[in-house]
């Protein structure tokens, strides 16, 4: 037996991905209980014929096969007419220049040879699109496969007629000055949205990611929605080699391969299963309250068939059913499964007065805050002010290096809303399902604190954008062999990111953010206050030089303090052989300062020996031979030891390199370097 293409059964098809004929079709399809019955009695025949369980697909094709075959066996018999269609289509597309053939396939066009197009026409019932009429063969040469006929389709209709400025990789590209301007977030967003975020290209099925310009603006093309269409990250790059041809306006394109033959939708390795219903459900109450959250939402009206998920949801709906819900890494989209409803968690009835997590009970208010001065007399204006209005203040961004204070700013933002805080780093929110998991959780006035928000992946920023600004969020759903998108309506939240790296923020991203505040380094005055304070927090006593010592070596952050602080309260502790009436003298901070190898400058041994090779050189070094001759990694010295350098006056950086300066030859000599 030959396949369309003339290729031996069981070989390999020329190129992986292209089947021959149709694997799957969907069927979907709700039955009366008198069908049920019938359904059930076949099944039971034919498994006890064959002594296994006989699925219920295949026991509906075979009772069909089987009728098929006897109709075709009496049609036409004693002397009657024939009335009955061929029972088997194979289209096959001829070019009218090139005369080239091609079997239309559910993987797309496959060529076959002309030769083996005439030998699967010969003896068919042939319709001639081209010509329109219908060629009867000699029945004694038409081909007998399994008692049915076969009907083979010739045309040339098919072919698709792109616009004349269809973009190719061989046309001339225009100069960079005469271009339109790049993609705007706004635009992708338009465009994305008017495709409903998938992918235009025929049977991808993936989501969108990527805004392509139909006529190429390399080629003259406009920077506008209405010539942009949604592509998969693996399409779009497949167009740009002319492997896909795309011309037309957005919402009404032509797609085609490059010998403008169109694209057919794969279709899944797997066959979506039957459903069938014994009875039916019962007619819903108009007089009853919505079920999830949201008015005028009927299952079976805002949903799929058989599925009860509405266009919109509100966050209590989706906290009653998201144990019904599967999220996709690989598709990108939320599963339902409406058989898992009776096993999901019922947590939409949580109180909404649940306790504050993530703030301890030593937090101080804005008032006692040590430190950075300006950014937390902002903010306590801004918060006590939302509170008067009875609003929650705009969203904020905390920038600053580390170990400044940012996440206890945060928490103390939470602590003067009375609200609750949930933590999150910024790479945690790998994907829209883990920001769809978080967002949901939040309750009216909730506070959302992003660390490290500069790291968050971009396409969970882009998706940040429409929770930011229309406190919603669009995902896509799949049911069976339904998908669709849909809007979960969320509380309304306050955001706090916080980063060491604003530049690294996406511009969309960071313009959203009402406040925004620098965190700087802390003077000595303020460390010593902390020192003090927090000495009490830990029940020791901090003397005065002993709180100078441990903020000299602390580098200006709170962090590195709190640090040295413990280890001086372990060393005093352990001098004493009691936890109880210690305290943190002078004496004990130099030890715990000299076991950390800091000395009365605050420089730590790195500090010594970079400051020491460029003293003993006496000349400007570069960074990289800088770390050559000390052993250690470029980026480290630039990123980790170089700042604190420079902002004390130990280093400076010239055209030539780095030069240790005459503070830093001072301070080696009397140490001793």
């Amino acid at each position: 037996m030959l396949s369309p293409r003339g290729d031996e059964v069981g070989e390999k098809p020329e190129r992986p991905g292209r089947g021959d004929l149709p694997k799957r079709y969907p069927y979907q399809f709700n039955a009366s209980p008198e069908a049920h019955q019938v359904f059930e009695s076949l099944v039971g025949i034919l498994s006890k014929k064959r002594g296994a369980e006989v699925p219920i697909e295949e026991a509906l094709f075979l009772a069909a096969k089987r009728m098929v075959e006897e109709e075709i066996q009496i049609d036409g018999q004693n002397g009657a007419e024939k009335k009955l269609p061929s029972s088997y289509r194979l289209v096959i597309n001829r070019c009218p220049d090139c005369r080239k053939t091609a079997v239309l396939t559910s993987d797309g066009p496959v060529e076959i040879a002309p030769e083996r197009a005439e030998e699967l026409a010969a003896g068919a019932e042939v319709l001639d699109l081209e010509a329109g009429t219908e060629l009867v063969p000699d029945s004694q040469n038409s081909p007998i496969w399994g008692n049915s006929s076969s009907q083979v389709v010739v045309g040339t209709g098919s072919l698709i007629k792109h616009d004349d400025d269809l973009s190719t990789p061989e046309k001339t590209l225009v100069p960079k000055e005469e271009r339109d301007r790049p993609n705007d977030p706004e635009t992708v967003k338009q465009t994305l949205s008017r495709d409903g975020y998938f992918c235009q290209v025929p049977g991808c099925g993936q989501l969108a990611e990527d805004s392509h310009h139909l006529q190429w603006r390399s080629q003259g093309g406009k920077t506008a929605p209405e010539n942009e269409t949604g592509l998969c990250e693996h399409c779009h790059p497949t167009v740009h080699e002319g492997q896909i041809l795309m011309s037309g306006k957005g919402g009404d394109l032509k797609i085609s391969d490059q010998r403008c033959r169109p694209l057919a939708a794969q279709l899944g390795e797997e066959a979506p299963a039957v459903l069938l219903e014994a009875e039916p459900g019962p007619e819903p109450d108009p007089e009853a309250p919505p079920a999830n959250g949201v008015e005028g939402s009927v299952p079976g009206e805002a949903g799929f068939n058989g599925c009860s998920v509405p266009a919109e949801i509100s966050p209590e709906w989706w906290r009653a059913h998201r144990g019904a819900f599967e999220w996709s890494s690989g598709r990108k989209l939320a599963i339902f499964h409406p058989e898992w409803i009776n096993f999901a968690s019922p947590d939409g009835n949580e109180s909404p007065s649940a306790p504050v997590p993530g703030i301890p009970e030593s937090s101080t208010p804005f008032e006692s805050f040590s430190g950075q001065k300006e950014a937390i007399g902002n903010l306590s204006l801004a918060v006590r002010a939302a509170r008067l209005r009875g609003e929650l203040p705009p969203h904020i961004l905390l920038s600053g290096p580390p170990g400044v204070g940012k996440t206890t700013i945060a928490k103390q933002v939470a602590r003067e809303l009375g609200t609750r805080i949930h933590t999150l780093a910024g790479p945690a929110l790998g994907d829209l399902g883990a920001l769809l998991g978080l967002l949901s959780d939040l309750r009216k006035g909730d506070l959302f604190f992003c660390d490290e928000i500069h790291r968050l992946p971009l396409p969970v920023a882009e998706c940040l954008y429409q929770a930011l600004d229309e406190l919603s969020l669009s995902f896509t759903v799949a049911c069976g062999v339904e998908i669709r998108l849909v809007k979960l309506k969320l509380e309304p939240f306050v955001l706090v990111g916080a980063t060491t790296e604003e530049s690294l923020l996406p511009r969309p991203l960071h313009s959203r953010f009402g406040i925004k505040e620098r965190l700087d380094f802390y003077s000595l005055a303020e460390l010593e206050e902390i020192a003090l304070r927090e000495g009490r927090s830990l029940g020791v006593e901090v003397a005065l030089e002993a709180a100078q010592l441990l903020a000299r070596g602390a580098r200006g952050t709170p962090r590195l303090l709190l640090g040295l602080l413990r280890r001086s309260r372990d060393l005093a502790q352990l001098e004493r052989g009691s936890i109880e009436g210690v305290s943190i003298t002078g004496a004990a901070a130099r030890q715990a300062l000299a076991s950390l190898g800091i000395d009365a400058a605050g420089l730590c041994p790195m500090d010594r020996k970079i400051l020491q090779a460029l003293a003993r050189i006496n000349r400007p070094l570069g960074l990289k031979s800088l770390a050559d001759l000390l052993g250690e990694n470029h980026r480290t010295l630039a990123e980790v030891y170089e700042p604190y350098l420079l902002r004390e006056g130990f280093l400076i950086r010239t055209h030539l390199g780095r030069r240790a300066t005459e503070k830093a030859r001072q301070v080696l000599s009397e140490a001793g370097g």
